[in-house]
């Protein structure tokens, strides 16, 4: 029998890690978790100072899903119509249909354990 090293952010935690399916078999998959996890602390953090009244778990919803949609929120920041459903569902299918560059990086997926 072999071993097998698997990686995880300590932002999710082990148990949540494997709960959630969030355990990944490079260095570089678990990093790119953990920097989407911090991008999502930090902008919960800034809802929550910046918006009265908007409570902790609204703040990690929005803040979970514009972090996830961060390459859609960067082309929003110039051409706000990219968020209406027909174009986001057209952005996702030009994205997908490009080859992928050098240095370019790719969607982190998590490996079933």
């Amino acid at each position: 029998m072999g071993v097998q090293a698997l990686f995880y952010s300590d932002r999710d935690g082990l148990e949540k890690a494997m709960e959630e399916n969030r355990v990944y078999s490079t260095k570089a998959e678990a990093d790119a978790r953990d920097k989407l996890l911090e991008l999502a602390d930090e902008m919960r953090d800034f809802l929550v100072r910046n918006c009265k009244g908007l409570d902790e778990d609204t703040a990690d919803s929005v803040s979970m899903l514009i972090a996830e949609n961060r390459d859609l929120m960067k082309k929003a920041m110039t051409k706000p119509s990219v968020l209406s459903e027909k174009n986001i569902e057209q952005t996702k299918a030009e994205d997908q249909a490009k080859p992928a560059r050098k240095g370019r990086k790719k969607k982190v997926e998590p490996v079933k354990v």
